[in-house]
């Protein structure tokens, strides 16, 4: 990370508490099933500001998170330090596609808001490494930005790092998740609107980045006020490999 992503992750992180981000975490739709989901580990890749390591370790379950960034495992870890469930967290660093995964399986795997940075074919290659560690009738949940989100298909942005590289489709996640492999249990394109600090995080860290004029930003994540993303659930049928 640059120094201008520290101050823009340093701003984000210290916008939103420990519950708020907990909050979040409760209202993602793999807890519809919460009663199907066996018992076992939870994995997180690349959680950042680490709402969903946060919810499931209050929640009881062990959680291992796992990013490339060590300056997020540091932040994460400042975080947990005055909690009572932190001795829940465990950490790792890794660079997909090829980094060195956890070597156990896990029960819930959260793979959201990462794979439209790589193309679909790298995307792919992610997923069928993580299928190896989720355990049979485990659960893995994915968010990307959809096909039409505001930043597909726009030359003048794709955000302040221009790093998203596939925006998908319904058919993309069919080709993601194969039927001999996975059950659909939930999808859905979703318009998520920004709030007021998701515009104030967003203003703050486009302001580190003098060609990101502020005309440029009402044009393109004010007046435009939502993403539109694709959230998926599927669980691993038992007893199936991936191929």
């Amino acid at each position: 990370m640059d120094k201008k992503e520290i101050q823009g992750f340093d701003h984000e992180y210290d916008t939103y508490t420990t519950q708020e981000l907990i909050g979040q975490t409760a209202k993602l739709p793999i807890h519809q099933f919460n009663q199907y989901i066996p018992r076992g580990k939870v994995l997180e890749v690349g959680y950042q500001i680490g709402a969903l390591v946060l919810f499931y370790a209050s929640q009881g379950r062990q959680v291992h998170a796992l990013d490339k960034e060590l300056y997020y495992e540091r932040k994460l870890r400042e975080r947990l330090e005055k909690e009572s469930y932190r001795d829940m967290v465990s950490f790792s660093l890794a660079s997909l596609p090829d980094g060195k995964l956890p070597e156990e399986e896990f029960a819930i795997i959260s793979i959201c808001n990462v794979l439209h940075f790589f193309d679909f074919g790298t995307a792919q290659l992610i997923i069928d490494r993580l299928s190896q560690i989720l355990m049979p009738g485990g659960w893995i949940i994915t968010k990307n930005h959809h096909k039409d989100h505001l930043y597909s298909n726009n030359p003048r942005i794709l955000g302040p790092t221009g790093n998203y590289k596939h925006f998908f489709s319904e058919k993309d996640i069919e080709r993601l998740f194969p039927t001999q492999v996975f059950t659909e249990k939930y999808i859905k394109v979703e318009d998520h609107v920004h709030d007021e600090k998701e515009r104030m995080v967003a203003e703050y860290y486009w302001s580190l980045y003098p060609r990101f004029t502020k005309q440029m930003l009402k044009e393109n994540y004010i007046d435009i006020d939502y993403h539109r993303d694709i959230t998926t659930v599927h669980q691993k049928t038992p007893n199936t490999e991936r191929k």
